[in-house]
């Protein structure tokens, strides 16, 4: 059994239940950092999905603020049942499912959310994850990336589950690498303090990619 499929089977659940009391908390800083580029630039009437959405709150907190679609992919049956009934009025804004298969249309959503959920993700199904984001994703939509963001690459068991890993690494590089993703902008901090961290193990960031129309990015040659 491969880790995606760990996760929807129960490990999802577990990982849910054992940040549930923080989850009740305010949403983090990078969702604070996404909102305030969306309010800044008058951004209106958007989607945004959310990929590894737990149950929910960073979407309710766009939707409060923004007033937009919001949906969300999440492998966690608890999570979605309380999310959905929680900040949805029953509504089935969360649904199971994992970052390699996405259930929208091409080009349908205005933004895409990594929300921590990269660094989970089996290295088999990375590039299909990626590839499926960026189906989604419209022209001059924008990309939200939270996750670890780390010099070099690293490979880690996860202390709760002995047969699952973690990967530590700049996830934006994998869409920059494509002319049409640019970064705008970033914010640097760690779990610890609300700046840069020292300690390159525990350095995170809250990155915003751009996603250009092709005629722009690409010289034509007839």
């Amino acid at each position: 059994m491969d880790s995606k499929d760990i996760f929807l089977k129960n490990e999802g659940d577990a990982y849910y239940l054992r940040n549930q009391k923080s989850l009740n908390e305010d949403v983090g800083l990078d969702v604070v950092f996404y909102t305030h580029f969306l309010l800044s630039n008058h951004f209106e009437n958007i989607k945004i999905v959310e990929i590894g959405a737990s149950n929910g709150r960073n979407l309710n907190f766009f939707n409060n603020n923004l007033k937009c679609e919001v949906a969300g992919i999440e492998p966690s049956s608890k999570a979605i049942l309380d999310g959905n009934n929680t900040f949805f009025k029953g509504e089935k804004v969360l649904i199971k499912g994992s970052s390699d298969y996405l259930p929208y249309d091409d080009e349908s959503v205005d933004v895409v959310m990594f929300g921590f959920s990269l660094f989970w993700v089996d290295r088999k199904y990375l590039f299909k994850s990626i590839s499926e984001a960026d189906r989604i994703l419209k022209n001059g939509g924008f990309l939200f990336i939270t996750d670890f963001d780390t010099v070099n690459p690293y490979k880690r068991i996860n202390v709760h589950n002995k047969d699952t890993y973690t990967y530590k690494m700049n996830y934006a590089n994998l869409f920059l690498s494509n002319p049409q993703y640019c970064l705008v902008e970033k914010k640097q901090y760690s779990h610890n303090t609300s700046n840069f961290d020292f300690d390159v193990q525990e350095r995170v960031s809250a990155q915003i990619l751009y996603k250009d129309f092709e005629d722009n990015v690409y010289i034509n040659d007839f």
